[in-house]
């Protein structure tokens, strides 16, 4: 409902992708960005430096493509949605599923980021 607002989101974490793309190194856990994951999410700091580098960080023009959100079912984010689905109705989270979440795929926001500055 907010587009502007979606727009934004999506460049501000194009952004932090792009800064850890440049220097992963620099997540530490003594890090700010580490410091700060924690206390968004609770955690440990090495805990939460694991999961971060098992994360792929596409740039907006590699997330437009239809490897990520431009291939419908066939791209990595429809079958992250798809899995992410069966995975909950399997712990009872959910009683039934879509057999397809491409019409929850979409490049609208990642198109629109990559015209703000």
């Amino acid at each position: 409902s907010n587009p502007e607002f979606m727009a934004r989101f999506v460049k501000v974490l194009a952004d932090a992708d792009a800064d850890y793309r440049k220097n992963p190194k620099a997540w530490t856990a003594d890090s700010p960005q580490a410091k700060a994951n924690v206390k968004m999410i609770g955690g440990e700091p090495a805990d939460v430096l694991e999961t971060v580098m098992e994360y792929e960080y596409p740039s907006l023009a590699e997330q437009l493509t239809p490897a990520w959100l431009g291939g419908g079912a066939n791209s990595r984010a429809g079958k992250a949605l798809k899995d992410t689905a069966d995975f909950h109705k399997a712990g009872g989270r959910l009683d039934s599923v879509y057999p397809d979440y491409t019409r929850f795929v979409t490049t609208r926001y990642a198109e629109a980021a990559m015209k703000l500055k």
